[in-house]
């Protein structure tokens, strides 16, 4: 297991791959460890001291996995959405996470497991996309969208992920729909990254 050592020494690991990974080698029993166990017999079996970062990453994997508060609880959504785009997290603060990352933890999660999100956690999602500036919501995050007036509607049927260099900015739906696409190219650009060590 050497060979995988360098999965729990980098970052930009998709969740799953810890999970085929620690389930293959120790069954469901790592989803009950200790914390300090778990770490112990990653290091004997697989030759790798987790940093900080990894640790973090699999631990909200693990709280993902045995409940599903991150589908009811936006304190617990958010920072598992912070911890799955490798960024440090403090539990005792609010930290709202940008769209983009949103919009990557659940492309990474949501093939793990699928539940019906919260209200409460609809309108943390709601929150972040109208602190970004969102009128249409990027797929992942659909669930959340409020329904629009009637005068909306045709307007967030219009916008749809296009890169557009030039954008008219005074054309909301040239603006949403660049905004759109660049969010999905950050999320293909991190997707990209998640090649598994060597």
């Amino acid at each position: 297991m050497k060979e995988l050592a360098g999965v729990f020494r980098a970052h930009h690991i998709l969740p799953g791959v810890y999970q085929e990974l620690l389930s293959k080698q120790f069954g469901g029993a790592w989803l009950e460890w200790e914390p300090e166990t778990l770490w112990s017999e990653i290091e004997r079996e697989f030759h790798a001291q987790c940093s900080d970062i990894v640790k973090s990453k699999i631990m909200a994997l693990r709280a993902f996995k045995l409940t599903d508060r991150f589908f009811t609880d936006a304190h617990v959504f958010e920072n598992t959405c912070l911890a799955m785009n490798d960024l440090p997290y403090d539990i005792d603060l609010f930290e709202p996470v940008a769209v983009e990352e949103l919009e990557y933890a659940l492309r990474a999660l949501l093939p793990l497991k699928k539940r019906t999100f919260s209200r409460e956690v609809q309108g943390y999602v709601q929150a972040c996309c109208r602190r970004d500036g969102l009128i249409k919501y990027p797929a992942m995050l659909a669930f959340a969208q409020p329904e629009p007036d009637a005068e909306y509607k045709d307007l967030i049927r219009a916008i749809q992920p296009k890169r557009n260099d030039n954008p008219d900015l005074e054309d909301v739906v040239q603006v949403q729909s660049n905004r759109l696409y660049n969010i999905d190219l950050y999320v293909a650009n991190k997707i990209g990254q998640m090649a598994v060590p060597k």
